[in-house]
């Protein structure tokens, strides 16, 4: 019974449920009774005789080959597909035929499509392939070269239709003798590292790096290029040979060599150009490293005989000279640093900004005193931290100053006269006046030669008088009886320090 229900799918899959029905052999399907097998068998194998037949009347052969497509593409004899160039002025090259041909048992499902891997520089001209292609048929269609500029080019080829596909072909070729305007390009020497241009101290150049530019166009440049670094503080051209027009094709190198003077980064565009045509650009960059700066002092002149005297106060000037001997500018201007600025000042100094590696600027110091005696000290510069010179030693000697006090009285001191009804007497004022070069050591002390007749009042000379300065006293004459009396003034202020005795006379009457 198993076999009659697969032979059943099977004819059901070939002729379809109603052929299959009108075949049925209800009495071959029969079951037989037990013990008559073989009456069985032969109702099967009566079954498929028929089957058979049936099968061979509708010309179908259940062991026959599904038909298939197979399309196999070629270039007409002689043509060489490495060679399909492009001459110009002319835009396009001499087209090659090509032959589709189905191999296979089965027409393609629609109509057989050439494809090109590059449509820039290759078009199909002519296709004679427009419809389906029928088993063992063949079509024919060309492909043409296609360019605007010179170069070579290729592509590859192959023709679908539906699910099948082609072999495929390599097609090549090169464009040439059209006018191409100049175009440099810009390339740096083989092995070149363009972002590691360093520069290590004490500097102040790098290794250099040459650059080649080239005229790839087919006609010259009407200039000679134009090199252009966006940072020249850090690069520089050197060994340039593009100082005239570049030919067609032909080449022109230059070195560009980093520098800097400082630690640190930089960075830089490079291109070149005539006119509006321009190169490609190129980054450089590298690093600094190494550099620190170091500052000396030198003075111009003997700077341990620095003398001041009156007439020369401050004295005169030693010029010194600071200079950066390090490999890397300053970080801050030069600072001038006195020991004493009692006896020193800094006078017309340059050293007002960063000084640069080797770069000096100069100052003065010169010397100054309010009194006698041996002047000394020191003088340095600082330029940043850890940045300082030696220290210079000065030194001389200040002479001629000391205080002076005079004393001016401001009425007549002759007739301080005393009576019954005025003692003391009217007050005569006196002006002490410092006329020396230096304060006096002491305030000024008011002396009476004759304390009898004589009194101090509304004295302001209670302080160290400095050096051209007043105070003033009054002096008021007194008595006890009649007569004549008489007397000096002066002004004491510090040991050796006195004013020249004023008189002081007057007459007491009425007592």
């Amino acid at each position: 019974m198993r076999l009659v229900a697969l032979r059943w799918m099977v004819l059901t899959a070939l002729l379809g449920s109603s052929a299959c029905s009108a075949l049925l052999d209800t009495d071959a399907l029969k079951t037989e009774p037990a013990g008559d097998g073989g009456a069985r068998d032969r109702g099967l194998a009566d079954g498929r005789a028929r089957d058979r037949g049936v099968v061979a009347d509708r010309g179908i052969r259940p062991d026959a080959a599904v038909p298939t497509v197979a399309l196999t593409l070629a270039a007409a004899s002689g043509a060489v597909l490495t060679q399909m160039n492009v001459t110009g002025p002319a835009q396009t090259g001499a087209a090659i035929v090509f032959t589709l041909r189905n191999t296979g048992t089965a027409a393609t499902a629609g109509v057989p499509l050439p494809t090109l891997s590059n449509l820039a520089n290759f078009a199909v001209i002519t296709n004679a392939c427009g419809a389906a292609l029928a088993a063992n048929a063949s079509c024919t269609f060309s492909v043409g070269p296609k360019a605007t500029t010179n170069g070579p080019y290729n592509a590859t080829l192959r023709v679908t239709s539906g699910s099948a596909s082609s072999n495929t072909l390599t097609l090549e070729g090169t464009a040439s003798g059209f006018t191409v305007p100049p175009v440099l390009s810009l390339s740096a020497a083989s092995g070149a590292v363009l972002d590691a241009m360093n520069v290590t101290a004490p500097g102040p150049n790098g290794a250099p790096i040459t650059f080649t530019v080239r005229n790839t166009g087919s006609t010259a440049m009407a200039a000679a290029v134009v090199i252009t670094l966006a940072s020249p503080t850090h690069f520089l051209v050197e060994t340039n040979t593009c100082t005239a027009a570049l030919a067609a094709n032909a080449t022109c190198t230059f070195v560009v060599r980093p520098t800097a003077t400082a630690n640190g980064s930089y960075e830089s565009s490079l291109q070149v150009a005539v006119g509006e045509t321009a190169s490609n650009p190129l980054t450089l960059s590298g690093t600094a490293s190494g550099f620190a700066p170091a500052v000396t002092l030198t003075p111009s002149a003997d700077q341990t005989g620095m003398n001041v005297t009156p007439g020369a106060n401050p004295g005169a000037a030693v010029t010194f000279t600071v200079r950066n001997t390090g490999s890397a500018p300053t970080t801050v201007a030069p600072t001038v640093v006195l020991s004493s600025t009692t006896n020193f000042e800094v006078s017309v100094s340059t050293c007002t900004a960063v000084l640069a590696a080797a770069a000096t600027c100069t100052f003065g110091v010169r010397p100054k005193a309010t009194a006698d005696g041996a002047l000394s000290g020191t003088v340095q510069v600082t330029a940043g931290t850890d940045v300082s010179s030696g220290t210079v030693n000065l030194s001389g000697t200040a002479s001629g100053f000391g205080p002076a006090v005079r004393l001016t009285p401001a009425s007549a001191q002759t007739g301080m006269d005393v009576t019954l009804a005025a003692n003391p007497g009217a007050a005569v004022t006196f002006t002490v006046e410092n006329t020396g070069t230096a304060p006096t050591t002491a305030a000024p002390n008011v002396v009476l030669s004759n304390t009898t007749n004589f009194e101090v009042s509304a004295d302001t000379c209670t302080v160290v008088l400095a050096a051209q300065a007043t105070c003033t006293f009054d002096v008021k004459p007194k008595a006890t009886v009649d007569g004549a009396f008489s007397g000096t003034v002066l002004v004491n202020a510090g040991t050796g320090v006195s004013s020249a005795p004023v008189s002081l006379s007057g007459t007491a009457t009425g007592l």
